[in-house]
């Protein structure tokens, strides 16, 4: 389905940066677990990825850094570049970080997409207010939004998921004219 370049992180015993998965094609949810919007990569003009393939150019395994580089070339019509590199630096448990950099060329807007697990959130700082405009197409998975909220920052943006004393926290770098949104969507793991 619709997620190219997706990446899910598992560390200390727990799924970190979610997937909703595969699901029989008969539950209620299949059809916001195959959409763009519901995975962990980069969104274009609103729009849904198209149905083709991706390559992974290269992987690197160390004793403390990892890393693999991939890319799709035709997942969106005017993207002329859409490439991502995860890193994986390992200084034991707890002690393990991301360093996760999507490159992207073409289109209008670039929606950076990121799913946390866990119950508890904690929103990035931000002058949070409702959001009624359209953050994506509803084939790119927009009509299964329940929520939205947007708040402008030039800032670094960091944002937390947790529950039973195991989380994740995600660091964006700032840059000019960012808009953050904090969207709420169907999860099946909370």
């Amino acid at each position: 389905h619709d997620d190219k370049l997706n990446i899910i992180y598992y560390d200390n015993g727990a799924e970190l940066i979610s997937d909703q998965g595969y699901l029989g094609a008969r539950h209620e949810f299949t059809t916001w677990n195959h959409s763009t919007l519901s995975h962990n990569l980069v969104l274009i003009d609103g729009q849904p990825q198209r149905r083709t393939g991706a390559e992974l150019l290269s992987f690197s395994s160390g004793e403390v850094f990892q890393t693999a580089l991939g890319e799709s070339k035709t997942v969106y019509p005017d993207a002329t570049r859409y490439e991502r590199s995860v890193s994986l630096v390992d200084h034991g448990p707890g002690k393990r970080y991301v360093v996760d950099v999507f490159r992207v060329t073409g289109g209008k807007t670039h929606d950076f997409v990121i799913h946390g697990a866990g119950k508890d959130f904690v929103a990035p700082q931000g002058d949070w207010k409702p959001f009624e405009g359209a953050v994506a197409t509803d084939t790119a998975g927009a009509k299964w939004l329940r929520s939205q909220q947007i708040a402008a920052s030039d800032a670094d943006a960091v944002a937390q998921w947790s529950e039973a004393g195991k989380g994740v926290t995600v660091h964006v770098l700032g840059q000019a004219g960012t808009k953050l949104l904090h969207l709420t969507a169907p999860g099946l793991r909370n």
